[in-house]
């Protein structure tokens, strides 16, 4: 998945979020959710990423499965994020928990 891409979808499910349409928000986001397993990050997408992270924190906090294992894969893998397994761990259980 393009960073660009990525933005406009954290971007567009946050404000459905913030604006009561919670659930087409997630509908939005499982269309939207890459259908692989493997990380869409390169360290080439390091400034992209940093400038998406604000974005997909608060789509992950407002409960988005998909945006709570896009954000526990960055702090996996360390990609615009220190790496922090703990993190990650909680960020991935949250999406599994949904």
């Amino acid at each position: 998945m393009k960073i660009s891409h990525l933005l406009s979808c954290c971007i567009a499910i946050t404000c459905m979020s913030s604006w009561g349409h919670a659930e087409n928000a997630a509908s939005v986001a499982e269309a939207l959710a890459p259908k692989t397993l493997t990380s869409p990050y390169s360290s080439d997408d390091l400034e992209a990423v940093r400038t998406i992270l604000p974005w997909l924190k608060a789509a992950a906090e407002s409960g988005l499965p998909h945006a709570q294992k896009e954000l526990g894969t960055l702090y996996f893998e360390g990609v615009g994020v220190p790496v922090s397994y703990d993190e990650a761990l909680k960020w991935f259980n949250r999406a599994a928990e949904q």
